[in-house]
């Protein structure tokens, strides 16, 4: 039970991954689009969301790193 828990979390961060992911694309590709107040408000907002995709997957590769260390 605990390895299909652990199987649920890895496939669950990784839809949470890829939706942030092409939110921020499709936000910096909206806000290229529109240089106006969006590109104002939203080019900050699509900056924080690569960010937020970074450390997702930095989480990630670190949760990984951690099960193949432990001999899971």
């Amino acid at each position: 039970m605990p390895a299909l828990l652990a199987a649920g979390g890895y496939w669950l961060s990784n839809a949470v991954f890829g939706a942030v992911t092409i939110a921020g694309g499709a936000l910096a590709l909206w806000q290229a689009s529109h240089q106006d107040w969006a590109g104002i408000v939203l080019g900050p907002l699509a900056a924080l969301l690569v960010l937020l995709e970074g450390w997702m997957n930095s989480r990630h590769f670190r949760a990984m790193d951690t099960r193949q260390n432990s001999g899971e």
